[in-house]
């Protein structure tokens, strides 16, 4: 999942999407720099599930990814603030680090899920129940 980010790829989602410091203030931008970096191929699968952003203290989201045509993985609830670019970034390098740590999420939540299903006992969900350890 983790494609590399190219500075091509920085350079082209960058004018497509404002990226001054103000639009990082909370998550309500994240989906329109997702789904412009979405544009020029990158992180495939991966949709933003916005929250109703309160305060910056409760400011969370999710985040899902599509891995075949019948499963969707989701996160768990993930705060702005492990994704936002550090105080006084703006322009390419916010837009790099932020694409960079949507990335990595996913890929965890992939890897977390692809080592999950290497646990899982095979037929384990066709006919029936996997035992539960105990």
């Amino acid at each position: 999942m983790t494609s590399p980010i190219s500075s091509e790829l920085v350079e082209a989602v960058t004018e497509e999407f404002d990226a001054t410091e103000d639009v990082w203030a909370d998550s309500l931008n994240l989906g329109n720099l997702l789904g412009a970096a979405q544009h020029f191929g990158a992180l495939p699968g991966l949709e933003l599930q916005q929250l109703l952003v309160l305060d910056q203290e409760n400011d969370e989201f999710l985040l899902t990814l599509q891995v075949s045509p019948r499963i969707v993985l989701c996160s768990e609830l993930i705060r702005w603030d492990r994704v936002r670019p550090p105080a006084g970034v703006a322009g390419p390098q916010a837009v790099e680090h932020v694409l960079r740590r949507l990335g990595e999420l996913a890929f965890v939540l992939r890897f977390d899920f692809e080592q999950d299903a290497v646990l899982r006992p095979v037929g384990a969900g066709k006919d029936q129940p996997a035992a539960i350890a105990e």
